[in-house]
């Protein structure tokens, strides 16, 4: 009797210990198709990976001025490209370590990019030339007035050499006229408005903002004025598309110039009032044409432009094909007491 109760003891102790297995099994099983159906509804998120912001580095030429223009324009070209939108880049370094001759015209040309790449949003640094001449020569030329810079120029220096971010997309005719009568105190000892030069700012000015850029971003325009052997030195550069890429012309007269002139002969052309504006209207603002007008009477001297693929200096009437162009308009002359005196008589 004993025996048989404890059989069955056995039995059921061993049926309890099954059910047991079979109930963990079953709720394992429910567990794992819960965190099945759990991970089909959380969506994993790809790692992160770190931004490496791309750097571009641009090295001046050792002769970065006017007189090595297809360097100094293949500098600005070569940068320009590498620093295209579809290329994202978010900081040029700007090399001038080896720049051993530097004029007004490569620092007008340089600060003109740099503030197109403003629009950008690249931020940009860079380093003074190794020489000391050419180094004084920045400092000295209105360079820091524009940029930050860890250099700081000495307070007691009086120097007459300026630059002026003109403007965006509007013209700024009071700046402007600041301009003209800061530098008439170097010719004539007074602050006052030199029509000509007035009349020819104005007109770049009109220009670039209706012309320039289709994007208000982009457009801007930069003045320089430096004392050059008791003269005064006006660069003005236009960050546009340039007179010859932006010119629109009847049909026929594309037609014929694409095979009779060259873009040389078109410039002048445009300076000589032969194509219309883009609205249709000839001349409609005095435009071009009024400043190698105020060349020709002699209120000014020394004027040239470099536009596109053309160098054309209108004191000599000879001109330059470029190999490589300039997306923009740089115009300059000069002014002195004579031209002073010449537009003075003319009254």
């Amino acid at each position: 009797m004993i025996k048989r109760k404890q059989t069955l003891i056995q039995i059921r102790l061993r049926q309890a210990s099954i059910m047991r297995k079979r109930r963990r099994a079953k709720r394992v099983r429910r567990l794992l198709k819960t965190q099945k159906r759990r991970r089909k509804q959380v969506k994993i998120e790809p790692k992160r990976e770190y931004y490496q912001p791309k750097i571009c580095q641009a090295v001046a030429p050792s002769n970065f001025s006017i007189t090595n223009i297809e360097g100094l324009l293949s500098f600005i070209s070569r940068t320009e490209i590498e620093c295209r939108r579809e290329n994202k880049v978010s900081f040029l370094k700007v090399n001038l370590d080896n720049v051993n001759i530097i004029d007004y015209y490569a620092i007008s040309f340089l600060l003109s990019f740099l503030n197109k790449l403003s629009s950008q949003y690249i931020r940009y640094w860079g380093t003074y030339p190794v020489d000391y001449n050419a180094r004084q020569f920045i400092i000295n030329s209105g360079f820091l007035s524009l940029v930050k810079t860890n250099i700081k120029k000495p307070s007691n220096t009086k120097n007459a050499n300026q630059i002026f971010t003109i403007g965006k997309d509007s013209v700024d005719s009071h700046l402007i006229g600041q301009v003209v009568r800061d530098s008439m105190m170097y010719i004539t000892g007074k602050r006052e408005i030199y029509p000509p030069v007035y009349d020819n700012l104005l007109e770049i000015s009109a220009n670039s903002v209706e012309h320039a850029n289709k994007n208000k971003l982009d457009k801007n325009w930069l003045i320089s004025i430096s004392l050059e052997n008791n003269k005064v030195h006006f660069i003005v550069t236009d960050t546009g598309e340039g007179i010859l890429a932006t010119l629109k012309k009847k049909a026929t007269e594309k037609l014929l110039d694409t095979f009779t002139k060259g873009d040389a002969e078109v410039l002048h052309d445009v300076f000589m009032k032969l194509y219309q504006s883009i609205t249709g209207e000839i001349n409609r603002h005095k435009g071009l044409p009024i400043i190698l007008d105020s060349f020709l009477e002699g209120y000014i001297s020394d004027l040239v432009v470099v536009t596109n693929k053309v160098y054309y200096d209108f004191s000599t009437n000879k001109h330059r094909l470029l190999k490589r162009g300039f997306n923009g308009v740089m115009y300059s002359w000069t002014i002195s007491i004579n031209n002073y005196n010449i537009w003075l008589n003319s009254l």
